[in-house]
């Protein structure tokens, strides 16, 4: 008895429903040259002093995160030196000798895991048995651009889909540590050249003043 075939698909419209809903429309043409708006006198005033205010700020910013940087520095250290000794703080006030000025030290509990695997092997190797513990591991699937090009490929997944799922898509995966590992992480970092190397490897956030 002839073996049943799988009768192809008659066209591809029913490939395009179902990946009609996740499609991101592409960006608008772009256009050779913005429509102009000429400023009256009054807002053309206020153009001018509103660049000038932007360019302010940025040099304001740059010389704020010059002098920031020692700040950082004294407050990370008597962060790591008090949680070395089982006093960990996310967060410390500061004060001027004066008793006058105050500000607050934050140190963010978030971690930006690079998912290169030469980094994600180091790590393994520093957490140990630890390190299903402390990260959390999130797989993505996405249909391989190929198939959108390819019509065959379309009738195929639209005639077997759930079959030769491989075939079809790949994986992508991110890592992020769990939360509260900024307490955690002094736990795996016996000497302030570990928690350097710790904190390098998971990527974790600046802390800041505020």
């Amino acid at each position: 008895m002839a073996k049943k075939q799988i009768q192809p698909a008659k066209d591809t419209g029913l490939f395009d429903q179902m990946i009609g809903s996740a499609t991101i429309s592409g960006p608008a043409p772009k256009k050779n040259a913005k429509p102009v708006i000429s400023l009256d006198k009054s807002n053309s005033a206020n153009l001018v002093a509103f660049l000038a205010a932007k360019k302010k700020m940025k040099e304001a910013e740059g010389e704020m995160r010059l002098i920031e940087g020692p700040l950082l520095e004294l407050c990370t250290k008597k962060q790591d030196d008090d949680a070395s000794n089982s006093d960990y703080n996310g967060s410390y006030s500061l004060i001027t000798e004066d008793k006058v000025t105050k500000a607050t030290f934050i140190s963010q509990d978030k971690f930006y895991v690079s998912n290169d695997e030469e980094n994600v092997k180091e790590l393994k190797s520093v957490l140990g048995s630890e390190f299903d513990n402390e990260v959390e591991k999130e797989s993505s699937v996405t249909l391989k651009p190929e198939v959108f090009q390819d019509e065959k490929l379309k009738k195929e997944l639209v005639n077997i889909l759930g079959a030769n799922f491989s075939k079809f898509f790949q994986t992508t995966v991110k890592y992020s540590m769990k939360s509260g590992f900024d307490e955690r992480i002094y736990k795996f970092a016996k000497k302030p050249e570990d928690l350097i190397k710790l904190r390098a490897l998971c990527g974790r956030a600046k802390p800041y003043i505020k």
